[in-house]
């Protein structure tokens, strides 16, 4: 079975549990899974590993940060940067290009997700990582 290293990042506790137990349903992998609900411990927990996990979900909205804050955090440390994967309550087009301009993969809906889904975006992001 294949098991895959996510980085979990959202400041909602239940958010974050939705989207883990999303990815224990999904059938044929195996999710280690790595949570923070700040950026900085998420920088903090990175620049501490040897190896860095094979995919970041990050939702849009961090308190008083944004997921672009993230990335931007990463670029400053020098931190070889997985896939991003970008979660958001809100899909507004004008987002969605920015994303994309700063080289994350995708981003999705968190409201209208189900594991199948899921799965999807992650396959497609660690393809086109590879």
């Amino acid at each position: 079975m294949e098991n895959i290293q996510v980085l979990l990042i959202d400041d909602n506790e239940a958010d974050l549990v939705i989207i883990s137990r999303m990815l224990e349903e999904i059938q044929g992998k195996a999710f280690t899974i790595f949570s923070h609900r700040k950026i900085d411990e998420a920088v903090h927990y990175l620049q501490g590993k040897n190896q860095m996990p094979d995919i970041c979900l990050v939702d849009y909205n961090l308190n008083a940060d944004t997921a672009l804050d993230f990335i931007a955090a990463l670029n400053e440390v020098k931190i070889p940067r997985p896939p991003i994967v970008v979660m958001t309550g809100q899909t507004e087009e004008t987002i969605a290009k920015h994303l994309a301009s700063v080289g994350v993969y995708d981003y999705f809906d968190k409201n209208n997700l189900e594991p199948e889904g899921l799965c999807q975006l992650i396959d497609a992001a660690l393809q086109r990582h590879s």
